[in-house]
């Protein structure tokens, strides 16, 4: 099967007047086991002057990062050719769902049907027991890092190997990251104290 593993940042939680600002595609042809082909771009912002400065702040945006960027013009078709066939899977897919559908299907009439798979939702039915189900809290639980974190191509990583352990996972393994996550957290507590 194919899937595309997906992540966006964009300047503003409101897809009506943000922009998408940088993307990361990552194909796997086999499921999700293995990763046939990563695409990353920044994107230059068209409406820099509607940003949101906290989702400045979180995605790390700065003028001279993104001097050279192509504009969402330059790579809409490309965006949209990548994402064009197989299932999509994004940590929040509800969010990167909207963003896609208005800035390819609602301002540019690509009309692209895709079925969307959520980890954050995959992490609610196996791990139920977590207080938290932020991409950062299950990059505790399944032991990845935090260095890079909300840019598109480290969390699109990201999402794919957490997609690999909760697809599927058996009641056994559920038990033993839910188990690995409790105990680590308790040691930090005590730690702290």
């Amino acid at each position: 099967m194919l899937v595309k593993f997906l992540d966006i940042e964009t300047t503003h939680l409101n897809e009506q007047i943000g922009d998408i600002i940088e993307i990361a595609i990552v194909t796997s042809i086999d499921g999700g086991q293995t990763i046939s082909e990563k695409w990353q771009t920044k994107i230059k912002p068209q409406n820099i002057q509607n940003a949101d400065m906290r989702s400045l702040a979180i995605n790390g945006y700065n003028e001279d990062a993104w001097a050279q960027a192509p504009s969402w013009d330059d790579v809409k078709e490309l965006i949209a050719i990548r994402l064009r066939y197989g299932q999509i899977v994004c940590h929040n897919a509800s969010f990167e769902s909207r963003w896609i559908h208005q800035k390819l299907n609602r301002d540019h009439g690509y009309k692209i049907s895709w079925a969307w798979v959520c980890t954050k939702t995959l992490s609610y039915e196996h791990l139920p027991l977590l207080r938290s189900h932020s991409l950062k809290t299950l990059r505790s639980v399944f032991g990845l890092s935090d260095i890079g974190s909300h840019t598109a191509m480290k969390d699109t990583l990201d999402c794919a190997h957490i997609y690999r352990k909760l697809n599927r996972c058996n009641f056994l393994m559920r038990f033993w990251y839910e188990f690995r996550y409790k105990r680590k957290s308790s040691l930090l507590k005590r730690i702290k104290n």
